[in-house]
């Protein structure tokens, strides 16, 4: 693996968005920050995509390419058809421009091109970051101390820089972890840093837990990310009624829930079975019933009646289920 490419042909960001400095920072679909793509290249005239956060065309005015292609982009807002903007970015290769406010990927909504940007404009490709290395001040070899890391990381403490903006951390205190398994090469540094993160998921401080489990929000296939269900299972007060200490009317029990769905949607044998489990013992959710419908509706159908005994709160939608098979 030495390419990465963005999601959707790449992402074109505003003023407002995280277009990063890093040539190996990518769109990788994240739940985290827009991510522009810093590798545009045209597939028509085969120049790489240039751009200048801050600005944008006056009303009523347009700018053509070939005038922006004779300047480098720091001399643009010489231009006099182009004015200052907070919100906007001008893109340019040498025959296509395009300003954006917010956030859109090339490909728009489930890759058709219809929705996205009208550019001949692709994701170039990204490297990867090799080992040993660094990334945002943090080393990546295999001295590092990935427990310790996680630790810092979910409380908030590393990197002391974080170069993305449009993310409020107190919501994805996991992001730069799990963005560092999808940058790095090394598939021993990738899977160090899952069991680091799996190794935090029943520690007494709640940040460090509540940063477990994100981490796992975004990885759910990740190594260790079976130890949710386990714990989930054997130990509940570890997530049950637990509160997120920074936002209210969210407990971890809530995020460890979107692992076991989007486990379950994988087919991963643990979750099924502590859905299953759950369903029996009248603690369902209406995501287990939902996503079990896809997965195993044989078994489904088999208990439906049972299962809306044990579950009075999902009943109607398991009568649903009853009348549409």
């Amino acid at each position: 693996m030495t390419t990465q490419y963005c999601l959707e042909g790449g992402q074109l960001v505003g003023a407002d968005h995280w277009f990063p400095d890093d040539a190996y920072d990518f769109d990788w679909g994240s739940a985290g920050p827009a991510i522009g793509c810093n590798r545009l290249v045209c597939t028509e005239c085969k120049t790489r995509v240039r751009q200048c956060v801050g600005l944008e065309v006056k009303p009523n005015a347009r700018v053509e390419s070939r005038v922006l292609a004779g300047l480098t982009p720091s001399h643009w807002n010489r231009i006099d058809t182009l004015t200052v903007s907070t919100t906007g970015r001008v893109y340019a290769c040498q025959c296509a421009v395009y300003v954006m406010h917010g956030a859109r990927r090339m490909a728009g909504a489930g890759g058709d091109p219809l929705h996205g940007p009208r550019v001949p404009w692709r994701c170039g490709g990204h490297p990867v970051v090799d080992t040993p290395s660094a990334v945002d001040g943090v080393a990546v070899d295999a001295n590092t101390d990935w427990r310790e890391v996680a630790a810092h990381v979910f409380r908030g403490t590393l990197p002391a820089h974080r170069p993305w903006i449009g993310l409020e951390d107190k919501r994805h205190p996991a992001f730069w972890l799990a963005r560092l398994v999808v940058l790095v090469s090394d598939p021993a540094v990738r899977d160090a840093v899952a069991s680091a993160a799996a190794d935090c998921l029943a520690d007494s401080d709640l940040y460090l837990r509540r940063g477990a489990i994100n981490f796992f929000r975004f990885h759910p296939l990740a190594p260790g990310a079976e130890r949710v269900t386990h714990l989930w299972s054997t130990r509940p007060t570890l997530f049950d009624g637990v509160q997120d200490p920074d936002r209210a009317r969210r407990t971890l029990a809530r995020y460890a829930r979107e692992v076991v769905d989007a486990r379950i949607s994988k087919g991963c044998t643990d979750a099924i079975e502590f859905a299953k489990t759950a369903l029996h013992a009248g603690r369902g959710e209406y995501s287990f019933l939902y996503r079990l419908q896809q997965v195993d509706p044989s078994w489904l159908h088999t208990h439906v009646r049972q299962l809306a005994s044990a579950n009075p709160h999902l009943s109607d939608a398991m009568e649903e289920m009853v009348e549409g098979d």
